[in-house]
């Protein structure tokens, strides 16, 4: 659910069980500030060049927003759960697609419920992960251009997404925190 007035089309949509999925376009030539927000986790992704310097915050009970983080061109909201979203606006044609899960198909893929830290919720809004892009742009192929089989093909594929996602946090965890820092090469 998005409070701000965006009015957007639907390129595409399949709901398997359990998973539903859209890839959606808009536009967003002004800066945009709203709130999104929903009962099923949600996982996202650009389908076109990024808005830069977004910003998102994940709001408290009380509806304030708590610190602020980037928001890249991979990122989830775990169900139940509200986000403030700064954008600069500028964009004039965007593509994005749109995964939403069950908390029973969510939990039994990534053995994941309530509890989340605030790095996990940090590290969700921002997603590095090329084999979740991966599977993410093979899910819009098989939604936009359906072949056979592809109800199972989505299925399996969000599912594979979804235990990747929990690799991620997982690696995020136990890894030294000073190789989560993102730096410039010695020769930048």
């Amino acid at each position: 659910m998005i409070s701000a007035a965006v009015s957007y089309t639907t390129e595409a949509h399949l709901s398997v069980p359990g998973i539903d999925v859209e890839v959606l376009s808009f536009r967003q030539p002004e800066p945009f500030t709203g709130e999104f927000g929903s009962e099923r986790h949600s996982l996202s992704m650009s389908l076109t060049p990024l808005v830069t310097c977004s910003r998102g915050a994940y709001v408290d009970a009380d509806g304030r927003p708590g610190e602020w983080h980037p928001v890249g061109d991979v990122s989830f909201c775990p169900g139940g759960t509200r986000l403030a979203v700064m954008a600069p606006g500028g964009v004039e044609s965007y593509r994005g697609i749109y995964c939403s899960f069950d908390a029973d198909v969510f939990e039994r893929t990534t053995g994941l419920g309530d509890g989340w830290t605030p790095a996990q919720l940090a590290a969700a809004l921002d997603i590095q992960s090329p084999t979740i892009k991966r599977g993410l742009y093979r899910i819009v192929q098989e939604v936009s251009e359906p072949g056979y089989h592809r109800d199972k093909l989505v299925e399996i594929t969000a599912q594979l997404v979804l235990a990747e996602f929990t690799r991620y946090l997982h690696d995020l965890e136990t890894r030294p925190t000073s190789e989560l820092r993102p730096a410039l090469a010695g020769w930048q």
